[in-house]
């Protein structure tokens, strides 16, 4: 059991500890969060500075090289490597139709082969589904022919689309070629026709001294 004395320097230190804790919650209480308030106060206007220029820059279209200048047919500007066909010089537009031609030889080659195996496969679904109604073949054999025809005519159209492709391309590279040649022709026609008005015109002149 405790004392008197003691238990009187428990209540006492219970008591100091009491009112230490009640006066700190009650200064807590009543003073004002200024100092919170005004840092809030003098943070706003700077977020809003910086929200507004952060806006700006988003709002801002992102800078894009214009594309390069269109070389005129036939013009005696270099030719930009990767132009289109239809802005090639003639000497890339040679190059362009050999390389093309090769594509398009094994491009025909490769659609072939992918046309005798479509048709194969296609000629076995139709075999297996006449099988499965006769019961000599199974639903899941009969579904597998099936897929192994679908996938072998999607491969089929996609080969068909490239070999459609380039024939595209080397059609449009032999007609732009065409076009030099027209052009070369159509000068040396020119200079052809006006050498001969030269020559007709000298003779006129001579044949007049002699009359002289």
């Amino acid at each position: 059991m405790f004392s008197l004395r003691s238990k009187a320097k428990l209540y006492a230190i219970l008591a100091i500890g009491t009112i230490n804790l009640v006066s700190q919650t009650v200064a807590l209480a009543q003073k004002p969060p200024i100092a919170r308030l005004s840092r809030r106060s003098q943070n706003l206007p700077e977020a809003k500075a910086e929200a507004k220029t952060q806006s700006k820059k988003l709002a801002q279209p992102a800078l894009v090289p214009p594309p390069p200048p269109l070389v005129p047919f036939g013009g005696q500007m270099p030719y930009v490597v990767g132009a289109p066909i239809a802005f090639q010089s003639e000497a890339e537009l040679k190059k362009t139709l050999a390389d093309l031609q090769t594509q398009l030889t094994s491009a025909i080659q490769a659609l072939d082969k992918k046309l005798q195996g479509n048709n194969e496969k296609q000629e076995r679904a139709k075999l297996f589904d006449e099988l499965y109604k006769e019961g000599v073949v199974s639903r899941h054999e009969l579904e597998g022919a099936q897929k192994d025809a679908e996938e072998s005519q999607a491969d089929f159209k996609i080969v068909q689309a490239q070999k459609e492709s380039i024939q595209t391309d080397f059609d449009l590279a032999t007609k732009e070629l065409s076009k030099f040649v027209k052009s070369k022709e159509s000068k040396s026609k020119s200079l052809g026709e006006t050498s001969k008005s030269n020559k007709l015109s000298v003779s006129g002149k001579n044949k007049n001294e002699i009359k002289k």
